[in-house]
């Protein structure tokens, strides 16, 4: 990702940050994964012992442990 892209992509998350300040969205999601990564998440969550929404939640926090909450939560203001 180029320096542009990156800056572009800062502001982004400054504003959905700005706006989810003042109206939280729900912790409700649907989407259309195809049948691959739809196979793969069902048989994670049968391996695991888990649902399927404790499988993509590990998913998240192991991309957080990534990234950084420095990164994923700047400093606003």
């Amino acid at each position: 990702m180029n320096a542009a892209q990156q800056k572009e992509n800062i502001q982004k998350l400054i504003e959905y940050h700005l706006k989810n300040e003042a109206d939280p969205s729900s912790g409700r999601l649907n989407m259309d994964l195809g049948s691959g990564y739809m196979d793969v998440l069902n048989r994670m969550s049968i391996i695991a012992g888990t649902s399927k929404t404790n499988i993509v939640k590990e998913a998240l926090d192991r991309l957080v442990e990534e990234y950084g909450e420095q990164v994923l939560f700047p400093e606003v203001g």
